[in-house]
């Protein structure tokens, strides 16, 4: 134990608490976010597909007492194919657990391991003027046992923005995400449609081929970079929408399809002013392209697919460097590369309310800009030479550009109401 470090901030929190034995304070910060145990992969799964209502918790007896072991997230390891994680809130173990025979070891085996009775829980609970637990997902978590330079920080980096968001450390590739395997799941079969690995190294293609956001944003972004070049922040917007609406009309694209394209132009300059105003992006700078959103997706979705045990770790590494590459080979820097994640996604979620969604993504860049411990200042954008090379599971071919020539059938299906 004497080469332990706390992977994470929390941990090193803890240890201060331990040390100062205030287990109230231990408590508290166990409050804040979450604690974690590990149960058998065939309850979970029994669980996920609705064949349970409940998994067995992990359980044992020693001397005549009996103990639940739960950690925290820094403290959360490489799983094999029998076992997953499971989270929940510190006080409701004892809410929802009222056994007060039953002791909790937090991070067993550790110089933070610290044991609370049913009974010590519903005491800290009661405290008179204690502040209540803030639980919140807008950090950024990174753990010591991760990497922090090189390819694969990279683009594990490029993923940032939705792990904060869903309370994941940023640079793990362990086979567990969020720690709580149906949250994981759920996911996946929720928003991807994704419901085994044939589904999930589809869904990554359409990710690495940047042909899963709306193909009329960048079809916009592209013709205002080849009208303005290097002044493209000057140009008229009447220039680029009266340019839109003549090249649009020369192939006969429906007037209402049109339409809904202006549409999103105006959207595109409202945000863009927006982050001007919030320092997201200089005065003289504009979104290139909003492939970032899916590379920083396709980062997330591989290590669901890994949670899910739908691929092995070595294929997971090499598809989240992939997702780093291309995204290098599509921006200048973190802040380019963030301000194109933050258009892709308020475009497609916002849609010009400047909501929580907006918000979210102003906070996440901050968070990216000024922590100390950020990629951002450890892991520079263009820095990688030696990056890996292998393909992904489906192998995508690269990019797919809307030229000119395949734009005119994409805005076609458009009208048809087909899927982008």
């Amino acid at each position: 134990m004497s080469s332990w470090q706390p992977p994470t901030y929390l941990e090193k929190e803890l240890e201060v608490a331990k040390r100062r034995g205030d287990l109230a304070a231990y408590q508290r910060i166990l409050g804040r976010g979450e604690v974690y145990m590990r149960v058998p992969k065939a309850d979970g799964d029994a669980l996920v597909n609705g064949e349970a209502k409940g998994y067995p918790l992990p359980l044992r007896t020693e001397l005549g007492r009996q103990f639940m072991d739960v950690c925290t997230v820094g403290e959360l390891n490489e799983l094999d194919d029998d076992w997953v994680t499971y989270c929940a809130r510190w006080e409701n173990l004892a809410e929802q657990d009222a056994y007060d025979y039953r002791w909790f070891v937090v991070n067993r085996g550790t110089p933070i391991e610290a044991a609370f009775s049913y009974e010590m829980i519903q005491q800290w609970l009661r405290l008179p003027g204690r502040p209540p637990g803030r639980f919140t997902h807008d950090k950024l978590i990174t753990t010591r046992r991760g990497p922090t330079r090189g390819p694969l920080a990279h683009g594990l980096a490029c993923g940032a923005h939705l792990a904060i968001g869903n309370g994941a450390i940023w640079n793990t590739t362990i086979n567990t995400y969020s720690g709580d395997y149906s949250s994981d799941m759920e996911r996946l079969r929720g928003d991807w449609s994704i419901n085994g690995p044939e589904d999930w190294a589809k869904q990554l293609t359409y990710l690495l081929n940047a042909e899963n956001s709306d193909p009329a944003i960048d079809a916009l972004l592209r013709m205002r970079q080849r009208l303005g070049g290097a002044a493209a922040a000057s140009l008229s917007v009447k220039r680029w929408r009266n340019e839109f609406i003549a090249w649009a009309r020369d192939r006969q694209i429906p007037e209402e399809v049109l339409e809904e394209t202006l549409d999103l132009l105006c959207m595109i300059i409202d945000y863009e002013a927006a982050f001007r105003d919030a320092r997201m992006l200089d005065a003289n700078q504009v979104v290139a392209t909003v492939a970032g959103y899916d590379y920083g997706r396709a980062v997330n979705l591989t290590r669901w697919g890994l949670a899910a045990r739908y691929c092995t770790r070595d294929a997971a590494e090499n598809l989240i460097r992939q997702a780093g590459e291309l995204s290098q080979a599509a921006y200048a820097s973190w802040p380019d590369f963030s301000a194109g994640y933050a258009l892709g996604r308020v475009l497609r979620f916002d849609e010009g309310d400047f909501g929580s969604c907006y918000r979210d993504m102003l906070n996440v860049h901050e968070i990216l800009a000024t922590e100390p411990d950020s990629p951002w200042r450890t892991t520079k954008w263009q820095s990688h030479s030696d990056a890996g090379t292998a393909r992904p599971v489906a192998q995508p071919a690269g990019r797919v550009v809307l030229t000119d020539e395949n734009a005119e059938g994409f805005f076609a299906r458009r009208a048809a109401g087909e899927s982008a």
